[in-house]
């Protein structure tokens, strides 16, 4: 069963340029999964998403996530942090 990133008891999603950006790794949807669910990481409870040259990118090997990250607030804003 696909599990997705909720915040508020909302769906959230990672959003880039205004539209909703899932990771792809050849050609197919690619998110990162630990003990057989699909997880994202959360801080102060809010969603963040990695982002690598401007693009959403997860790792999909272990869990190791090597890139920085954006916080999303409740209105799917993108508000960068060090």
């Amino acid at each position: 069963k696909c599990v997705f990133p909720v915040l508020a008891g909302k769906c959230v999603f990672p959003i880039l340029a205004g539209k909703c950006v899932f990771p792809v790794l050849a050609g197919k949807f690619h998110f990162p999964v630990l003990a057989g669910k699909l997880c994202f990481p959360v801080l102060a409870r809010k969603c963040i998403f990695p982002v690598l040259a401007g693009k959403l990118r997860f790792s999909g090997f272990g869990e190791k996530i090597a890139v920085t990250f954006i916080w999303m607030d409740h209105l799917g804003e993108q508000t960068n942090r060090p």
